[in-house]
């Protein structure tokens, strides 16, 4: 149900080096025919990483790693087969009342600074991908059913110092098309936990250095909320961050694809450990990438991601 390229350059002895990150994400959706009502919802996230020097990477370098991830029966990274591979592993549980929904994703003013000018223009993309992402990993690392994320990505508004959704709402319509056609508008229900999301912002400094390579660190910060939408009671209200250290020559310009490239790396990394450590809480990795006071909340929010699973 989404696609997504990243491609950044870095300056290296040998020649420039083009990175580059393909996605594919889809969803594994089960409802009922007769209400259309979404009773269970898995995504399976594609990704496919690949390198390029000298040159940047041609059109067709790049419609051969989707067409890896679509065509490509043995591939590790085809979509089908992961789809498949879920489909072998779910249990629908039919006494599973609990689901959980990403709702709001905020981007801060902060953040939206270091935003690339395509990103600055529609932010309502960046929001689908943070909030589709998170879905992802939620489902996948905590083995819970987590709604589709339908936040309205054309609808932005900006609100004292943050760029909010206005129309993240879980309960609401979802559009499908079937192979034949059809197209049905299922019901996605409401969230009896609802998990809200702030991207705050990131940092970029010069690390360690060499007479020829230069460390750069990049930091991400997010705030990830947990709460019931029905009371108003919040589990889990904790600031997190991530780092991710790139090597460059030592002088080289930064550019702004390298930099988003970081960026969002940090982001993914920290989704999978943060999604991973609310299951169980470990208070090492608690202090670490949340700080005083996050393993507290983190064991809060457990107690819920158990009350949620499959």
């Amino acid at each position: 149900d989404g696609e997504n390229l990243s491609i950044s350059e870095s300056e290296l002895e040998k020649g420039n080096l083009f990175d580059l990150r393909a996605e594919l994400s889809a969803q594994i959706l089960v409802f009922d025919y007769k209400t259309r009502n979404i009773v269970f919802n898995y995504p399976v996230v594609a990704q496919y990483t690949s390198a390029t020097r000298g040159e940047p990477p041609s059109k067709e370098f790049i419609s051969n790693m989707f067409e890896t991830m679509l065509l490509d029966a043995d591939s590790k990274v085809n979509i089908f087969n992961l789809l498949i591979g879920k489909l072998d592993k779910i249990e629908l549980n039919n006494d599973q009342i609990f689901r959980v929904g990403v709702g709001d994703v905020i981007l801060s003013e902060s953040s939206f600074k270091r935003f690339p000018e395509d990103i600055k223009k529609s932010p309502g993309i960046l929001k689908r991908q943070l909030g589709q992402s998170l879905v992802a990993a939620l489902a996948s690392n905590c083995e819970i059913n987590v709604l589709p994320f339908i936040g309205n990505t054309s609808a932005l508004t900006q609100e004292s110092d943050e760029i909010t959704n206005t129309n993240a709402a879980i309960g609401g319509k979802m559009l499908t098309r079937f192979s034949n056609g059809d197209i049905f508008e299922l019901n996605v229900p409401e969230a009896d936990y609802s998990v809200n999301l702030t991207l705050r912002g990131f940092s970029h400094k010069l690390g360690k250095a060499t007479n020829v390579q230069q460390l750069v660190v990049y930091g991400s910060y997010i705030n990830l909320e947990l709460s019931q939408p029905f009371s108003g009671q919040v589990y889990c209200n904790q600031n997190f961050k991530n780092v991710y250290v790139d090597s460059v020559i030592k002088g080289s310009p930064s550019s702004i694809s390298r930099d988003w490239f970081c960026f969002n790396t940090a982001i993914s990394v920290l989704f999978d450990g943060l999604t991973k450590h609310l299951s169980s809480p470990d208070k090492d990795w608690a202090k670490k990438f949340g700080g005083e006071g996050a393993f507290k909340q983190m064991k809060s929010a457990s107690k819920i991601i158990k009350k949620c699973k499959l």
